[in-house]
Order: C-alpha cells, then structure tokens, then sequence
C-alpha cells in the first residue's frame, strides 16, 4: 500500500502542468499596447495526400498528451489529457491532429511589462507554458533599457526553435509598436545547435540577442511579451503564424530558386527510429527517379553543414523520412514540395500542422510501430503505393 501511495505522489508531483511564467505583481503593472486577432475560420495553404490502403492504419494513430476542451465551466478552456486519444480527426470537412489545434490560439495581446528581472526556471521543463523562464518584479537597478522575452520553452533544440520560436519572431514584423533594433531574449541554444544566426538573419533579424541560461539573469525595464489568448499554452500556435514565419524567412533569401527536381531519403540515425531496410529503400527510390526524370540524394544531416542542408531542400520535389528532427528542415524547401513523412500508430507525433502551414504538401504514412521503437520496416509494398500515388500528381501537385 505504501508504494502504491508513493508511486502515485511522485506521479502528482512530476505531471505536466501549465504555469503562468510572469509573477504577479508584474502582471497587475502591465500595460496593453495592442491586440491581433486570429482568423476563427484557419486555413491550411497546403495540401494533405493519403494513400488509400493506408487510410485503415491512418485511423488507428493515437497519442497521449494532448489538449482537450474543457466541457466544465470552472478553469481554463482547455485542460491537458493523459489519455490515449486517436491523433487525426475530421471537423467542418477537414482533417486536423491533435498534435496541433489550429483553433486553439484565438489572438495575441502585446504587453509591456515594467521594472522587471528575467531569470532562468529550471520547472519550466515540465511546464505546458509555450515559455521558459520567470519574469518577476525587481527593485535594482535595470541593465537594459527595454527587451523583448521570446525565451520559448524547448527552443534550444533546432526542431522547437523552427517549430515554437520563428513563428513568434515573425510577430516582430507585425507589430510595428515593438522598436526595431530592440534585444531579443532567447533561450540558450544547445551547443549541437550552432546555426541559430544564420535563421534568424534569414528571418531579417539583426538585433542584439540576449541568451538566458542557468548562470544569468536579465534587468529590464521596460519588457515587451507576447500574451496568447486564451493563454500561452504549448504546441498550439495557428497556421497564421507558420505561414508567416515561412513567408519572411524565404523573402529575404538572395538566394535565386533551384530547380525543384530532388528526391531526398533522410537516413536517420538516431537511439530511436531508424530504418531498418534502408538498402532496399534507397535502390527503389533510386530506379523511380530515374524512371522519372528526377535526382535523388540520401542525407544524413548529422554529417551535413547547413550550406549544403539549404542547397540540397531548396531543390527538393520529395522528402522521405521518419519523423524526426531533421524534417524541420522543410523550413529550406520550396513551397511545391512534398513532405512523405513515416509516422507511428503508437504515440504518434508528425510535421502535418507545419508543413500543411507553410503551404507544403502532406503525406503520412502510418507503420504499426511505437514511436520508441528502434527500427522502423517499410515494405516495397508501402513503398510501391507511395510511388503510385506520386507518380499519377507529378506535375499537379501545388497547381
């Protein structure tokens, strides 16, 4: 009895929870300095491609965690569930996942908040605020003049930076109160994450970059944040801003269009889903290119710079891989291409918000695996429908 009581303790104490990140006494200070409302009716630009004979296996993905709406009338809108929940669901004619609720995010208020200190919140890990860190009240004397907090929760890593931060970059752009060449607080990227610049100039970003870590703390006093309605909860933010980010990261590009004309099979080799037939895999996609007049490259981006990572998506027709880090590199690719994206029945996770957001075109195909699973099978039968499938909309796809 006493373990059972102890097991459920430290399951209470460790449960993902959401937690208001600015203290409050800043918050009853703050000041509103505009409002954007979000389309209640989003749109995803890009289309989404499903392989009749994998329809059946589409349908038995689940995951567990994920928001749900709150039937109760006491609390917040939305509440977080453990449960096992089938992951694609259709609404007014259209397939979403719960991985992303493009109706969740309903606007965005620009604050200021005044005389305050930035500090890093170890909790924030836990967390299910699309934020890190603690903005609390101080009393010394500021470092800084004015900032702007978009220390995003998990933004170290490449793939949450692409996926949680540069949509909230984009916002800079739109709202012309915030002073150009203001500094921008950012998480500490991961010493595997070098490439950070190198976004955010394509972004159009110059300003001075503050970067909270463990062993430093930021005196502001006057600081701009981002308030989501109807709060800032994780994994949650509308097409609108993908489109966005996606828009102004491709606008300032100098770099002229390449042909789209490559078929990139990423070799993922991770701890964690891996293909386990990637010989058979490549000599297939390696004869269907050639049958259709296509090139075809196998990138390990592990073993890759980010000069050739962007030559090679900026060229990209088709992307086969495991759902992973690496295919938030789309961010590189065109428009017209196409994201062929192996996913999990079992705790499945997978780029069908992004990629559909940035205009792109979508195809999951599920496999009965876990997503913690070490290998992953594709049969040339999976393979063969994929290839039918593309094979009859070359030319049509994005038209």
């Amino acid at each position: 009895m006493s373990r059972l009581l102890i097991s459920q303790f430290y399951r209470i104490k460790h449960r993902r929870r959401y937690r208001e990140i600015v203290a409050r006494k800043v918050r009853r200070n703050s000041k509103l300095v505009k409002s954007l409302t979000f389309s209640t009716s989003p749109v995803y630009t890009g289309k989404l491609l499903l392989v009749p004979s994998n329809i059946d296996d589409i349908t038995k993905c689940t995951k567990s965690g994920s928001w749900k709406k709150n039937n109760f009338w006491i609390g917040r809108p939305f509440r977080w569930t453990s449960t096992n929940r089938p992951y694609f669901y259709e609404t007014r004619g259209e397939k979403y996942s719960i991985g992303a609720d493009p109706f969740f995010m309903t606007g965005v208020q620009l604050e200021k908040l005044f005389d305050c200190e930035v500090i890093y919140d170890n909790r924030s890990k836990s967390s299910l605020n699309i934020y890190s860190g603690r903005i609390i009240e101080t009393t010394s004397a500021p470092e800084f003049e004015t900032a702007i907090y978009l220390a995003i929760a998990g933004a170290e890593s490449f793939q949450h930076f692409i996926q949680d931060c540069m949509p909230l970059i984009s916002l800079l752009k739109t709202f012309t109160e915030i002073p150009e060449e203001i500094p921008i607080i950012l998480m500490q990227p991961q010493s595997s994450f070098l490439s950070i610049e190198s976004y955010l100039n394509r972004m159009g970003i110059n300003n001075p970059i503050l970067f909270l870590s463990t062993s430093n703390s930021f005196r502001v006093k006057e600081l701009f944040y981002l308030r989501f309605q109807p709060f800032n909860a994780t994994y949650n933010l509308p097409p609108q801003l993908y489109q966005d980010s996606y828009r102004q990261f491709h606008s300032c590009s100098n770099t002229p269009n390449e042909q789209t004309d490559q078929v990139i099979l990423i070799d993922r080799k991770e701890k964690i889903r891996n293909f386990g037939n990637i010989l058979p895999i490549q000599e297939m996609l390696q004869s269907w290119c050639e049958n259709n007049s296509l090139s075809f490259k196998v990138l390990d981006t592990k073993d890759s710079n980010l000069v050739s990572i962007q030559r090679i998506f900026s060229s990209a027709k088709f992307v086969f891989a495991i759902h992973g880090g690496a295919n938030y590199n789309m961010i590189w690719a065109p428009s017209d291409a196409t994201l062929i994206e192996f996913i999990p029945t079992d705790a499945t996770d997978s780029l069908f918000h992004i990629v559909r957001s940035y205009g792109q075109t979508y195809l999951p195909y599920a496999l009965r695996q876990n997503k913690g699973d070490i290998s992953y099978e594709v049969s040339s039968r999976d393979l063969q429908s994929i290839l039918q499938l593309l094979e009859s909309r070359i030319g049509h796809l994005n038209t």
